[in-house]
Protein backbone atom coordinates (compact mmCIF):
# COMPACT_ATOMS: atom_id res chain seq x y z
CA UNK A 1 0.00 0.00 0.00
CA UNK A 2 1.36 3.46 -0.60
CA UNK A 3 1.25 6.05 2.28
CA UNK A 4 1.97 9.83 2.62
CA UNK A 5 4.89 10.56 4.45
CA UNK A 6 2.72 10.96 7.70
CA UNK A 7 1.68 7.11 7.51
CA UNK A 8 -1.87 8.02 6.69
CA UNK A 9 -3.02 5.40 3.87
CA UNK A 10 -3.67 6.84 0.29
CA UNK A 11 -7.54 8.79 0.59
CA UNK A 12 -9.45 6.96 -2.47
CA UNK A 13 -9.34 3.23 -3.00
CA UNK A 14 -10.55 3.85 -6.57
CA UNK A 15 -8.52 2.20 -9.24
CA UNK A 16 -8.34 2.92 -12.72
CA UNK A 17 -7.98 0.20 -15.58
CA UNK A 18 -7.15 1.14 -19.07
CA UNK A 19 -9.46 -0.50 -22.23
CA UNK A 20 -7.82 -3.19 -23.84
CA UNK A 21 -4.78 -3.34 -21.90
CA UNK A 22 -4.84 -6.87 -20.32
CA UNK A 23 -5.28 -5.58 -16.62
CA UNK A 24 -8.96 -7.31 -15.78
CA UNK A 25 -10.43 -6.86 -13.20
CA UNK A 26 -10.36 -10.21 -11.54
CA UNK A 27 -12.01 -11.38 -8.01
CA UNK A 28 -8.28 -12.09 -6.83
CA UNK A 29 -7.14 -8.50 -7.78
CA UNK A 30 -10.92 -7.05 -6.05
CA UNK A 31 -9.82 -8.79 -3.04
CA UNK A 32 -6.53 -7.42 -2.82
CA UNK A 33 -7.54 -3.95 -3.68
CA UNK A 34 -9.98 -4.44 -0.83
CA UNK A 35 -6.65 -5.72 1.50
CA UNK A 36 -4.21 -3.26 0.64
CA UNK A 37 -6.28 -0.08 0.04
CA UNK A 38 -9.64 0.35 1.13
CA UNK A 39 -9.05 -1.55 4.90
CA UNK A 40 -6.30 0.31 5.57
CA UNK A 41 -8.29 3.59 4.51
CA UNK A 42 -11.25 2.44 7.08
CA UNK A 43 -8.82 1.65 9.90
CA UNK A 44 -6.86 5.31 9.50
CA UNK A 45 -10.86 6.75 9.68
CA UNK A 46 -11.90 4.42 12.19
CA UNK A 47 -9.61 3.43 14.11
CA UNK A 48 -10.50 0.36 17.18
CA UNK A 49 -14.09 -0.29 14.80
CA UNK A 50 -14.74 -3.71 13.03
CA UNK A 51 -16.46 -3.22 9.55
CA UNK A 52 -18.60 -5.77 7.61
CA UNK A 53 -17.87 -5.23 3.42
CA UNK A 54 -20.40 -6.20 0.98
CA UNK A 55 -19.37 -6.41 -3.10
CA UNK A 56 -22.07 -6.52 -5.40
CA UNK A 57 -20.67 -9.63 -7.78
CA UNK A 58 -23.23 -8.49 -11.08
CA UNK A 59 -20.05 -6.93 -12.66
CA UNK A 60 -17.10 -9.38 -11.73
CA UNK A 61 -19.08 -12.74 -12.93
CA UNK A 62 -15.05 -14.88 -12.92
CA UNK A 63 -14.64 -14.32 -8.82
CA UNK A 64 -16.36 -17.84 -8.49
CA UNK A 65 -14.95 -20.51 -7.41
CA UNK A 66 -14.06 -23.24 -9.37
CA UNK A 67 -16.13 -26.13 -7.54
CA UNK A 68 -19.66 -22.77 -7.48
CA UNK A 69 -22.49 -24.34 -9.06
CA UNK A 70 -23.11 -22.06 -11.89
CA UNK A 71 -24.73 -24.03 -14.57
CA UNK A 72 -23.03 -22.68 -17.84
CA UNK A 73 -20.18 -24.40 -16.77
CA UNK A 74 -22.45 -28.13 -16.64
CA UNK A 75 -22.77 -30.19 -19.39
CA UNK A 76 -26.06 -31.45 -20.68
CA UNK A 77 -24.60 -34.97 -19.83
CA UNK A 78 -22.15 -36.32 -16.92
CA UNK A 79 -18.89 -36.01 -17.33
CA UNK A 80 -16.73 -34.68 -20.15
CA UNK A 81 -14.75 -31.42 -19.06
CA UNK A 82 -17.06 -29.38 -16.68
CA UNK A 83 -15.74 -29.12 -13.15
CA UNK A 84 -16.98 -31.17 -10.12
CA UNK A 85 -18.94 -28.76 -7.95
CA UNK A 86 -19.95 -28.63 -4.55
CA UNK A 87 -23.04 -30.04 -3.34
CA UNK A 88 -26.00 -27.97 -3.47
CA UNK A 89 -29.51 -27.98 -1.77
CA UNK A 90 -32.94 -29.11 -3.20
CA UNK A 91 -34.72 -26.68 -1.57
CA UNK A 92 -38.16 -27.86 -2.73
CA UNK A 93 -37.88 -31.09 -1.23
CA UNK A 94 -35.52 -30.20 1.91
CA UNK A 95 -32.59 -33.01 0.61
CA UNK A 96 -28.94 -32.05 0.02
CA UNK A 97 -27.99 -33.12 -3.46
CA UNK A 98 -24.44 -34.20 -4.48
CA UNK A 99 -23.15 -32.91 -7.74
CA UNK A 100 -20.94 -36.26 -8.62
CA UNK A 101 -21.57 -39.47 -8.76
CA UNK A 102 -20.58 -41.63 -5.97
CA UNK A 103 -17.57 -43.99 -6.62
CA UNK A 104 -19.54 -46.82 -6.15
CA UNK A 105 -22.47 -45.71 -8.37
CA UNK A 106 -24.45 -48.77 -10.25
CA UNK A 107 -23.27 -47.75 -13.65
CA UNK A 108 -19.90 -48.10 -14.00
CA UNK A 109 -18.88 -44.85 -16.44
CA UNK A 110 -20.32 -42.31 -14.61
CA UNK A 111 -18.69 -43.33 -10.92
CA UNK A 112 -16.79 -40.26 -9.73
CA UNK A 113 -17.88 -38.36 -12.71
CA UNK A 114 -19.94 -34.65 -12.60
CA UNK A 115 -23.23 -35.04 -12.69
CA UNK A 116 -24.86 -32.87 -15.91
CA UNK A 117 -27.90 -30.47 -15.88
CA UNK A 118 -30.26 -33.59 -17.22
CA UNK A 119 -29.65 -35.40 -14.68
CA UNK A 120 -29.39 -32.76 -11.67
CA UNK A 121 -33.00 -31.93 -13.29
CA UNK A 122 -34.50 -35.29 -13.30
CA UNK A 123 -33.47 -35.96 -9.91
CA UNK A 124 -35.54 -33.08 -9.21
CA UNK A 125 -38.35 -33.73 -11.31
CA UNK A 126 -37.57 -30.98 -13.26
CA UNK A 127 -36.57 -32.49 -16.35
CA UNK A 128 -39.93 -32.80 -18.65
CA UNK A 129 -40.69 -36.69 -19.28
CA UNK A 130 -40.90 -36.24 -23.27
CA UNK A 131 -38.21 -34.13 -23.29
CA UNK A 132 -37.20 -31.07 -24.43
Amino acid sequence: MWQKRDRSPVRDAFEYLEYNKGNYWTGERMVEHAKSTALPIFQYVFPGCQSVWAFDNATNHSAYDLDVLVVTRMNLGFGGQQPHMKETWDYNRNLSQTMSFPTNYPEFEKCGEAKGIKQVLTKRRLWPVQGW
